[in-house]
């Protein structure tokens, strides 16, 4: 984890990095999925329907502000022309 942080001194923002957010979101959308197939279950909230709602909800955040960072990223790349190298 530490590493992640690193990341942006070590390579440089190319378009590829946007498969960061397709494993994210598809990760969010099944957590939602367990959410709702537990819920649906039982008819009172257990402690897994509350977790994976919880966690859900954490993911959700998570993907959204992912998105954002590089859609601003990817926007501030082609203004500098920094992405005119694909490789």
């Amino acid at each position: 984890m530490p590493q992640v942080f690193q990341i942006g001194k070590c390579c440089p923002f190319r378009i590829s990095w946007w498969a960061i957010s397709f494993p994210l979101a598809a990760m969010c959308i099944a957590s939602f999925n367990i959410a709702e197939s537990i819920a649906s279950k039982s008819s009172a909230l257990s402690g897994g329907a509350i977790f994976f709602s919880a966690l859900s909800s954490m993911l959700l955040i998570a993907v959204t502000l992912t998105f954002i960072w590089l859609l601003v990223r990817t926007l501030r790349g082609i203004i500098k022309g920094e992405l005119k190298n694909l490789a």
